[in-house]
């Protein structure tokens, strides 16, 4: 017997302690209080709900430590990035489908207070220590100085991946001369970069928005990129921004060399290669690992269950996916298992399930194993056997529909220009409206044909 057969057998699990107050851990806590009559208690080490979303200006004397940029905006439409049309962004006829963050911000927010969440979220509760004692759970967290242990039966870890920046290594490194920073650190085009020479490395979404930012104030601005997407990249990108391939090594009069022989000179790099998971707080009882440099975690059943203890469940590990929905997807399958309306499978059962999928990631789809969470057009088939699994509605066909159409249209123009284009859900399907004039303000207001 698994720890949950032992629970749903001789035991009523009563407490469950969420770690995190992002979307994945509010739509935990809104799922538990809902459908449970589980006790439920949210800690959060900021001062606010909302997680990463939340933004601060960098400049500050206690900066928040956030991967979020002053001018970021969204690179999926708010038509799709609602947990689901049980809530969804509030239609707003002259509101741009792509928002800035203080837009999302503010919609998380208004799902905290909607669904009534306060009494049960204790932000400024930093999680220090977690430690699988017999068959509980003890959550050690610092608040005002104090120090407090709780006991619960299940745990729901929530604290994202955006918090330990990945930083690759590049031969001879410490040849540079000039300043290398994470991308986290990025806040706008400060006037000490304007005339600099600008390396980015690593073309992901807030590689692209940052680089084409920086291209605006800075003297050279170079795009580093995987080879098989340098002439595509090349382009689409403007005169003042140079897309280069894979940067190879420094060389020791600090000069960059691309890995097909190209020299640059740069005053700063730019590190926009993403995040480790990071779980400082799990002790060794826990039974979770981060292998393969930070990019995997470990055992865990459908990306979620700890098949270790399967009372823990994480929530929101996966990437590439259509976040706020899949991480509500996620929070219902928690508390179906949780409350033993759903079985999970034998402890061999769950890790064998788990190696054959790593397994086919690497023999069917030939990716690398540190892509063991990756999604992208796989978490349509993850989201429908979650739905199936626990008796649940599956994702709306249209989620699936508008996200590839937008992965499509960011594919032709990725330094910001599909953000022009506006999106209306009608009887649930995607009709598309005219383009923005401006990122700041009104839609076109013509339906597409």
């Amino acid at each position: 017997l698994n720890e949950l057969d032992r629970w749903s057998e001789d035991m009523t699990m009563e407490r469950v302690v969420v770690i995190g107050a992002g979307v994945g851990g509010l739509v935990t806590a809104r799922w538990l209080q809902h459908t449970t009559q589980m006790a439920v208690t949210v800690l959060e080490r900021n001062a606010y709900v909302g997680g990463v979303w939340k933004y601060a200006n960098k400049e500050e004397s206690t900066p928040i430590s956030s991967p979020m940029y002053a001018n970021l905006h969204t690179n999926l439409p708010k038509e799709i990035m609602g947990v689901g049309p049980y809530f969804p962004f509030q239609p707003q006829s002259r509101s741009p489908s792509f928002l800035a963050h203080n837009a999302v911000q503010r919609y998380i927010e208004e799902f905290y207070n909607h669904f009534k969440l306060s009494p049960c979220v204790h932000t400024g509760a930093n999680v220090t220590n977690v430690t699988r004692n017999l068959d509980k759970w003890q959550v050690s967290y610092s608040k005002n100085g104090e120090c407090f242990t709780v006991e619960c039966d299940g745990l729901v870890v929530c604290n994202g991946h955006y918090n330990l920046p990945h930083i690759p290594h590049i031969e001879g490194i410490s040849n540079f001369k000039g300043v290398a920073v994470h991308s986290m650190t990025y806040d706008y085009p400060r006037p000490e970069m304007r005339g600099k020479r600008i390396l980015c490395i690593g073309a992901g979404p807030s590689g692209v928005d940052i680089a084409s930012e920086l291209s605006v104030v800075g003297k050279v601005v170079l795009l580093s990129c995987r080879e098989d997407r340098v002439d595509r990249l090349r382009e689409r990108a403007g005169e003042t921004l140079c897309v280069i391939p894979p940067v190879e090594k420094v060389l020791p009069d600090g000069a960059i060399q691309d890995v097909q022989g190209g020299i640059h000179i740069v005053d700063t790099i730019i590190y926009c290669t993403g995040y480790k998971y990071d779980f400082p707080f799990l002790d060794d009882t826990c039974g979770i690992d981060v292998i393969e440099e930070g990019s995997v975690v470990t055992p865990l059943y459908r990306h979620l269950f700890n098949i270790n203890h399967p009372t823990m469940a994480l929530v929101g590990i996966p990437s590439k996916i259509c976040p706020f929905p899949f991480m509500d997807h996620q929070a219902r399958a928690v508390c179906a298992v949780f409350s033993g309306r759903t079985a999970l499978p034998s402890l061999e059962e769950m890790l064998q399930e788990m190696e054959a999928e790593f397994r086919t990631r690497r023999e069917v789809y030939g990716w690398p194993s540190r892509y063991g969470h990756m999604m992208g057009s796989l978490q349509w088939g993850y989201q429908d056997d979650i739905a199936d699994w626990i008796g649940h509605p599956r994702f709306p066909r249209y989620i699936g529909e508008l996200y590839d159409y937008c992965h499509a249209i960011r594919s032709r123009d990725p330094f910001g220009g599909y953000r022009r284009h506006n999106f209306a859900i009608v009887d649930a399907g995607v009709d598309e409206l005219g383009e923005n004039t401006d990122m700041a303000g009104n839609s076109g207001g013509e339906k597409a044909e």
